[in-house]
């Protein structure tokens, strides 16, 4: 499977034509919601970009709030004894 971002676009598109919603996705489509990775939030060419294309519109784009939790509690988790010594111990359980 292509993974870039048009690879992506791409393969949605091809489930939409599969379950014949794409029109319907075409002109309903307000937002997109990612994990914050580079191939989805790219300014130039990432997956919002590339469905933003698809939609024929400026579609506005999040950054899932829970991955933003986990990437800050691991963040800060990062630097503390206590909690390395418990992530190890419990990845080794």
């Amino acid at each position: 499977m292509d993974e870039t971002a048009v690879g992506l676009k791409n393969a949605l598109i091809q489930v939409f034509q599969k379950d014949g919603i794409e029109s319907h996705m075409k002109e309903k489509l307000v937002g997109f919601g990612s994990d914050g990775a580079a191939v989805n939030t790219g300014n130039i060419s990432g997956l919002a970009i590339q469905l933003s294309k698809f939609a024929g519109r400026k579609l506005y784009s999040v950054h899932c709030m829970p991955h933003r939790m986990e990437l800050a509690v691991s963040k800060s988790m990062k630097d503390n004894t206590f909690f390395q010594q418990l992530t190890t111990k419990v990845n080794s359980t």
